[in-house]
Protein backbone atom coordinates (compact mmCIF):
# COMPACT_ATOMS: atom_id res chain seq x y z
CA UNK A 1 0.00 0.00 0.00
CA UNK A 2 1.72 3.33 -1.09
CA UNK A 3 1.57 6.30 1.96
CA UNK A 4 0.48 9.13 -0.29
CA UNK A 5 -0.83 9.13 -3.95
CA UNK A 6 0.36 12.97 -5.61
CA UNK A 7 -2.36 14.82 -7.61
CA UNK A 8 -0.89 17.70 -9.50
CA UNK A 9 -1.15 19.90 -12.65
CA UNK A 10 1.75 19.04 -14.75
CA UNK A 11 2.97 22.07 -14.76
CA UNK A 12 4.16 21.85 -11.48
CA UNK A 13 5.85 18.84 -12.22
CA UNK A 14 9.41 20.18 -11.00
CA UNK A 15 7.94 20.93 -7.27
CA UNK A 16 6.31 17.71 -7.56
CA UNK A 17 9.36 16.10 -7.89
CA UNK A 18 10.95 17.96 -4.77
CA UNK A 19 7.93 17.01 -3.04
CA UNK A 20 8.13 12.95 -3.99
CA UNK A 21 11.97 13.33 -2.78
CA UNK A 22 11.36 14.84 0.35
CA UNK A 23 8.55 12.76 1.51
CA UNK A 24 10.65 9.96 0.20
CA UNK A 25 13.67 10.70 2.73
CA UNK A 26 11.14 11.02 5.35
CA UNK A 27 10.14 7.51 4.73
CA UNK A 28 6.89 7.72 3.16
CA UNK A 29 6.10 6.16 -0.18
CA UNK A 30 4.67 8.28 -3.03
CA UNK A 31 2.85 7.32 -6.27
CA UNK A 32 2.96 9.95 -8.96
CA UNK A 33 2.02 9.60 -12.81
CA UNK A 34 5.54 9.24 -14.06
CA UNK A 35 6.64 6.18 -12.27
CA UNK A 36 2.97 4.23 -11.80
CA UNK A 37 1.26 3.73 -15.03
CA UNK A 38 3.03 0.93 -17.53
CA UNK A 39 3.25 1.22 -21.26
CA UNK A 40 -0.28 0.84 -22.76
CA UNK A 41 -1.67 0.50 -19.59
CA UNK A 42 -5.21 1.84 -19.60
CA UNK A 43 -4.07 4.78 -17.50
CA UNK A 44 -7.10 6.14 -16.01
CA UNK A 45 -7.98 2.95 -14.44
CA UNK A 46 -4.44 2.57 -13.08
CA UNK A 47 -4.84 5.99 -11.73
CA UNK A 48 -7.89 4.80 -9.66
CA UNK A 49 -6.40 2.13 -8.68
CA UNK A 50 -3.23 3.94 -6.97
CA UNK A 51 -6.07 6.33 -5.47
CA UNK A 52 -7.72 3.59 -4.21
CA UNK A 53 -4.37 1.80 -2.98
CA UNK A 54 -3.01 5.31 -1.20
CA UNK A 55 -3.16 5.67 2.56
CA UNK A 56 -3.67 9.70 1.86
CA UNK A 57 -4.99 11.85 -1.44
CA UNK A 58 -2.19 14.99 -1.39
CA UNK A 59 -3.87 17.63 -4.02
CA UNK A 60 -1.28 20.03 -4.91
CA UNK A 61 -3.39 23.21 -5.60
CA UNK A 62 -2.20 25.61 -8.45
CA UNK A 63 -4.72 27.81 -10.91
CA UNK A 64 -3.56 24.68 -13.20
CA UNK A 65 -5.04 21.99 -11.06
CA UNK A 66 -7.64 23.46 -9.80
CA UNK A 67 -8.36 23.96 -14.26
CA UNK A 68 -7.59 20.29 -14.57
CA UNK A 69 -10.51 18.04 -15.80
CA UNK A 70 -8.18 15.20 -14.74
CA UNK A 71 -7.45 16.35 -11.38
CA UNK A 72 -10.99 16.68 -10.62
CA UNK A 73 -11.64 12.99 -11.76
CA UNK A 74 -8.97 11.72 -9.40
CA UNK A 75 -9.92 14.39 -6.67
CA UNK A 76 -13.67 13.50 -7.26
CA UNK A 77 -12.77 9.41 -6.66
CA UNK A 78 -10.73 9.78 -3.62
CA UNK A 79 -13.57 11.44 -1.71
CA UNK A 80 -15.55 9.15 -3.25
CA UNK A 81 -13.88 6.41 -1.67
CA UNK A 82 -13.02 8.26 1.11
CA UNK A 83 -9.37 8.98 1.30
CA UNK A 84 -7.92 11.30 3.80
CA UNK A 85 -7.09 14.18 2.02
CA UNK A 86 -4.56 16.76 2.49
CA UNK A 87 -4.62 19.77 0.04
CA UNK A 88 -1.42 22.01 -0.31
CA UNK A 89 -1.14 25.21 -1.46
CA UNK A 90 1.35 25.69 -4.10
CA UNK A 91 -0.14 28.90 -5.78
CA UNK A 92 -2.81 31.08 -4.27
CA UNK A 93 -6.08 30.39 -6.17
CA UNK A 94 -9.59 32.54 -5.69
CA UNK A 95 -11.25 30.76 -2.90
CA UNK A 96 -14.02 30.01 -4.60
CA UNK A 97 -12.65 28.17 -7.16
CA UNK A 98 -11.39 25.66 -4.67
CA UNK A 99 -13.28 22.17 -4.68
CA UNK A 100 -15.70 22.13 -1.41
CA UNK A 101 -14.32 19.17 -0.42
CA UNK A 102 -10.42 21.00 -0.23
CA UNK A 103 -12.05 24.22 0.95
CA UNK A 104 -13.05 22.84 3.87
CA UNK A 105 -10.02 21.81 5.23
CA UNK A 106 -7.04 23.36 6.67
CA UNK A 107 -4.63 24.13 3.45
CA UNK A 108 -0.62 23.32 3.97
CA UNK A 109 1.17 26.30 2.25
CA UNK A 110 3.90 25.39 0.06
CA UNK A 111 4.57 27.95 -1.72
CA UNK A 112 7.66 29.28 -3.19
CA UNK A 113 8.30 31.74 0.21
CA UNK A 114 7.38 29.45 2.21
CA UNK A 115 9.81 27.43 4.32
CA UNK A 116 10.07 24.43 2.38
CA UNK A 117 11.28 21.62 5.27
CA UNK A 118 9.24 23.26 7.82
CA UNK A 119 5.65 22.42 5.45
CA UNK A 120 7.34 19.27 4.85
CA UNK A 121 7.02 18.54 8.44
CA UNK A 122 3.75 19.84 8.78
CA UNK A 123 2.52 17.60 5.77
CA UNK A 124 4.06 14.62 7.07
CA UNK A 125 1.80 15.13 10.37
CA UNK A 126 -1.15 15.72 8.40
CA UNK A 127 -0.28 12.21 6.57
CA UNK A 128 0.67 10.27 9.54
CA UNK A 129 -3.25 12.00 11.22
CA UNK A 130 -5.79 9.15 11.27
Amino acid sequence: MTDVFISYSRRDHGFVGDLHRALGEHGRETWVDWKGIPPTAEWLQEVYAAIDAADTFAFVISPDSIASEICQLELAHAVQHHKWLVPIVRVEVEAQDIPQALAALNWIFLQEHDEFDQAILSLITAIDTD
